[in-house]
């Protein structure tokens, strides 16, 4: 992700460019009485195709602070994102019935911290994870490059339309999702089968060409059935503070906890 932000902003430099050097040369009759000169149009710029827009888009969100929600499923997701610091904090709940909990997330480089509620067997504490525990190429570290996936799904997709400057739609190959993080991981794209590989997406973006929503058609996969997942974005540019918490309210993440993200 750090390589594709530095070769928008190289992209964003050299537009800029292009953009302050037309009309440097001379113009008008000054150009006209300059002897053997030989002025030629520009040709246009060739439009965008909607995919290289798409995917343009979900970089451009991910450059700046923003607020997100998630829903899918039995899940309910709300966070905050801030690149510059590489921080984010996240709140989950899952309703399942009798299963009913919620539990925190909170991301500082290669730091995290979990807080659970409603769960007896847990800790109440902040529980820390830090890479002498999973490693430092664990895909929870991931989670900062691209928080909402979008980036994963943005690139994964196929048959993109363009119906507005604002609103696309087509269809995702989940198969193909450089991240395979979130609802389309490994395990969860085998039991999708073959509707992994066209899943129907919506996409709509703000005045500034950054993501606002995207909705995706899941498939059924084994157990889980098909649903919508659903993606907002907002708050661009918003300041967020996300601190560590007190030594006092942290301990180490039990094996129980470590457990589940070194299945990632």
């Amino acid at each position: 992700m750090q390589t594709r932000r530095l070769a928008m902003a190289g992209i964003a430099v050299l537009t800029s460019m292009s953009l302050s050097l037309t009309g440097c040369g001379p113009t008008g009759d000054d150009a006209s009485s300059t002897p053997g000169s030989n002025t030629t149009a520009s040709a246009p710029a060739k439009p965008k195709e909607p995919k290289e827009v798409l995917v343009e888009a979900a970089q451009k969100s991910a450059m700046e602070s923003f607020h997100y929600t998630m829903t899918y499923s039995v899940l309910d997701m709300a966070g905050d994102f801030d690149p510059a610091n590489k921080s984010a904090l996240i709140k989950t709940k899952v309703n399942a019935g009798s299963q009913s909990m919620s539990y925190d997330t909170m991301l500082i480089n290669q730091d995290a911290w979990l807080k659970y509620y409603g769960v007896s067997s847990l800790p109440k504490k902040w529980l820390h994870i830090g890479t002498d525990a999973l490693g430092a190429d664990n895909k929870l570290w991931k989670t900062l490059d691209d928080p909402t996936g979008a980036s994963g799904y943005t690139n994964s997709a196929v048959d993109v339309q363009k119906v507005d400057d604002a609103h696309f739609k087509g269809t995702i190959d989940a198969t193909k999702n450089p991240n395979g993080d979130g609802a389309l991981q490994k395990s969860a794209l085998e039991q999708m089968g073959d509707a992994a590989k066209a899943i129907p997406f919506e996409a709509e973006l703000d005045d500034k060409g950054r993501l606002s929503k995207v909705t995706m058609d899941m498939p059924k996969g084994g157990a889980q059935p098909a649903d919508t997942m659903q993606i907002t974005f907002s708050d661009y540019g918003t300041s967020v503070s996300i601190k560590a918490p007190a030594a006092a309210d942290t301990q180490e993440a039990p094996e129980a906890v470590l457990k589940g993200f070194k299945n990632l």
